[in-house]
C-alpha cells in the first residue's frame, strides 16, 4: 500500500476522486441503512460498523491529502477536520470518531517533532515557522479538548484524557517563556522567574487545582532562592 498511498494516489485529481469515492461509498451505505430500518441483526451491526469506518476513512484521507498538498504546513488545516469530527461525535456518540480527533492532534504534534529534529533544538525561537505554528496549535488544543467535553457534559476515558491535557496546558503556561529568557536574556532572569510565579499563582487561584498551586509555590520558592543567591554573589563581588 505504501508505495501507492498517499503521495502517488493523491497527486492527480482523477486519482484523488477515485480514493474519495471509497469514502463516498461508505457514507452512502451508512445513510441508506440508517434511513431504512431493518430487523436483520447482521444489517444492524453492519450499519453500526460503518460510522466508525467512515470516521477512520475521513481522517486518513484528509490527513493524507493535507500532507501531500501542504506538507509541513498542513497543521494549520487540521483544526477544521477536528471540528468536523467532533461535530459528528456530538450528534451521535462514537468513541472511534473522538479517537480520530486525537489522532489528528497527534499529527500536529508530529509536525512539531519534525521541526525540532530539523534544527536539533527545543528553543521556540530557533524552530522553523511551520513548527512554531504547529506547536501553538497543539498547545491550544490541550485546552480546547477539555472545554469541548465540559460544555457537552460527556464523561469517559477520552474526557479524562482531555482534562489531563488541559491541566498540562495550565502547567506549561508559566514556564513557557523561561527557557528562552534564561538563554538569551540572562540579565532579566530574576524578573522572568517572578513573572512566572505570578502567572502560576493567578492560574492557581482561577483553576483551583492542587498541582497548579504546588507549581506556583515551587516557582515562588525558586524565584526567592535565585534572588537570594544573586544578591549574595553581588555582595561578595
Amino acid at each position: 500500500m505504501f508505495p501507492y498511498f498517499p503521495a502517488p494516489a493523491l497527486l492527480s485529481l482523477k486519482c484523488t476522486l477515485v480514493v474519495a469515492s471509497i469514502g463516498a461509498l461508505i457514507f452512502c451505505s451508512r445513510k441508506l441503512l440508517s434511513r431504512f430500518s431493518s430487523d436483520i441483526n447482521r444489517e444492524v451491526k453492519f450499519s453500526h460498523l460503518l460510522r466508525p469506518a467512515e470516521s477512520i476513512w475521513i481522517n486518513i484521507f484528509v490527513l493524507s491529502l493535507l500532507w501531500v498538498q501542504l506538507g509541513v504546513w498542513s497543521a494549520m488545516a487540521i483544526l477544521p477536520l477536528q471540528v468536523m469530527l467532533l461535530t459528528k461525535s456530538y450528534r451521535s456518540v462514537c468513541n472511534t470518531t473522538e479517537i480520530m480527533v486525537y489522532v489528528a492532534g497527534a499529527a500536529i504534534f508530529a509536525i512539531c517533532l519534525l521541526g525540532i529534529n530539523e534544527v536539533q533544538s527545543l528553543s521556540f525561537r530557533e524552530l522553523p515557522n511551520y513548527a512554531k505554528v504547529a506547536l501553538l496549535l497543539a498547545f491550544v488544543e490541550c485546552w480546547l479538548f477539555a472545554e469541548y467535553y465540559r460544555r457537552i457534559g460527556r464523561v469517559g476515558v477520552l474526557a479524562k484524557l482531555a482534562e489531563q491535557l488541559r491541566l498540562g496546558f495550565y502547567l506549561i503556561i508559566p514556564l513557557a517563556f523561561l527557557p528562552s529568557v534564561l538563554k538569551h536574556y540572562m540579565e532579566l532572569s530574576a524578573l522572568a522567574l517572578w513573572c512566572s510565579a505570578i502567572i502560576a499563582y493567578g492560574l492557581g487561584r482561577g483553576v483551583k487545582h492542587p498541582f497548579i498551586r504546588k507549581e506556583a509555590f515551587i516557582i515562588f520558592a525558586s524565584a526567592a532562592l535565585y534572588n537570594l543567591v544573586f544578591y549574595v554573589d553581588v555582595y561578595h563581588s
